[in-house]
């Protein structure tokens, strides 16, 4: 039987426009890869579509070498999933989401199994450190376990 439960989140969608915050979700990757990955997709964003990308904030510490990670930075829709796809060792299943959602969403909180807190890990130093005023925050159902139903 699966098992779910509510986390609370951050959502990529800029209130109030038609614009995007980049997102992004690594599982079993070590942080200097994931820390590679992203100053490679920061490099391809800038030749493709002269994006000057702001501080990305690398959060992680609920689970070894999983990894959130954000930046304030303005993106149309297409340009975010771009983005996301083009880093090493993506999970296709999240970017799957975010196209059906039309939104990428990141869990602040723990799972119920997880006892450590999701903690900033590395910043990769953009254009600019300003976070926003205005942030959509999100309550969302995730899977906590998959188990097999005992029947």
């Amino acid at each position: 039987m699966t098992k779910y439960q509510w986390v609370k989140g951050i959502t990529s969608a800029i209130p109030e426009s038609c614009y995007h915050y980049y997102m992004n979700d690594f599982d079993d990757y070590p942080l200097d890869k994931v820390i590679v990955t992203l100053k490679k997709m920061k490099r391809w964003a800038k030749t493709k579509h002269d994006i000057d990308f702001n501080d990305i904030i690398i959060m992680g510490g609920d689970l070894e070498n999983s990894y959130r990670c954000v930046s304030y930075t303005s993106l149309t829709f297409n340009q975010l999933v771009e983005c996301v796809a083009i880093c090493d060792h993506i999970d296709a299943v999240w970017l799957r989401w975010i196209i059906l959602r039309r939104e990428a969403t990141i869990r602040l909180s723990n799972k119920i199994d997880r006892e450590d807190a999701i903690k900033v890990v590395s910043i990769i130093k953009g254009k600019s450190s300003k976070i926003p005023y205005k942030i959509d925050e999100v309550l969302y159902k995730t899977v906590v376990s998959k188990e097999p139903e005992v029947i």
